[in-house]
């Protein structure tokens, strides 16, 4: 059970960090936005948020809603079918 719970964070880190790629690669605003927080940094400078955390976040939270409504459905199809087959019988 632990292996599988690990083989499930490391394949939704990788949907991840997919979809942060593709919003940076067509995003030019994050990328500069990106940018001067890291140039920023290296001066010293405390930036008040993190572009790449940021674009992490917003992937994780749209991918839990999202779990939430499909569990919603699953637990739908499963009511309309007991109620199916306890007609049945």
């Amino acid at each position: 059970e632990a292996n599988m719970t690990e083989k499930a964070k490391a394949a939704l880190m990788l949907e991840a960090t997919d979809a942060v790629k593709a919003d940076f690669a067509t995003s030019k605003e994050l990328k500069k936005s990106s940018l001067q927080g890291a140039i920023a940094t290296l001066k010293g400078a405390a930036d008040k948020s993190d572009p790449v955390k940021d674009a992490y976040l917003k992937f994780f939270r749209a991918k839990a809603k999202s779990t939430v409504d499909e569990k919603a459905e699953a637990a739908a199809a499963r009511e309309q079918m007991i109620t199916k087959l306890n007609a049945v019988a």
